[in-house]
């Protein structure tokens, strides 16, 4: 006679598996321990709900915590730069298009990236279970375009009567700040992490996300002095067909 069949579901993995009742289960899905039940009955999801909730924040903050970095770098590199408002929006509207066909494919790579049945995948550590892959991306697209566009929305429409592009970084740069903090608090929730390390974690994206946008500014600044000495796009150099027709 064959041993039961006893169903798990526990920490996102579901299946069957030959035992005997409260004898010690495997290490299956990152489960290790014992259970009570009834042979051959399925066991009840454990936290569906909190699952759920949990995998939310992790596609959202996967979607959108490099992205706010990333998003506040291409707005301040290009205001280094000397770009007019409507230009810096324009850029940073095209950057964030181009950055979301790069996302949705690493989004499908990491879905099909091959795994250890009993090893927790990367993909199951970022996001969840791979069965509501159609929840976790769209969530994360949705924050990846949501975080990406506030750095360029921001510096458009923020001061616009004095136009000083001082006070424009600034708000940006706040604006930016808030939203990587969240991103940090909610990446430290999922992932369990003690007091100590949400210390560590918020500070260490914050720092991040200033040095990203300090660097950003100074290298879009010397890029513009260093193309204005070389005269590459300056307007006084060029001669135009008309002065060409009249010289002669």
């Amino acid at each position: 006679m064959s041993a039961p069949k006893l169903r798990l579901i526990k920490n996102g993995w579901d299946g069957e598996f030959d035992g005997l009742c409260g004898s010690p289960a495997l290490a299956v899905g990152g489960f290790d321990g014992e259970f009570d039940g009834i042979c051959g009955s399925p066991a009840p999801a454990v936290g569906g709900f909190e699952v759920l909730l949990k995998e939310v924040e992790k596609s959202i903050v996967y979607g959108g915590l490099a992205e706010s970095i990333t998003s506040l770098g291409v707005v301040s590199s290009a205001a280094g730069a000397g770009a007019t408002t409507f230009s810096i929006w324009v850029w940073g509207l095209v950057i964030l298009i181009g950055g979301l066909l790069i996302f949705c494919q690493n989004l499908r790579e990491l879905k099909n990236e091959q795994y250890q049945w009993n090893e927790e995948s990367r993909y199951q550590k970022l996001l969840g279970r791979r069965e509501n892959f159609p929840l976790h991306a769209s969530l994360a697209v949705i924050s990846f375009l949501f975080f990406g566009l506030l750095p360029p929305i921001i510096y458009g429409f923020s001061f616009r009567e004095s136009d000083n592009k001082n006070l424009k970084l600034e708000a940006v740069l706040g604006a930016s700040l808030i939203c990587i903090t969240l991103l940090a608090i909610a990446k430290c929730h999922v992932n369990k992490s003690s007091p100590k390390s949400y210390i560590k974690t918020i500070l260490y994206y914050m720092s991040t996300g200033v040095a990203v946008s300090c660097v950003s500014y100074l290298v879009g600044e010397l890029i513009k002095n260093f193309v204005e000495k070389l005269g590459w796009f300056d307007s006084t150099s060029t001669i135009s067909i008309s002065s060409i027709y009249r010289d002669a």
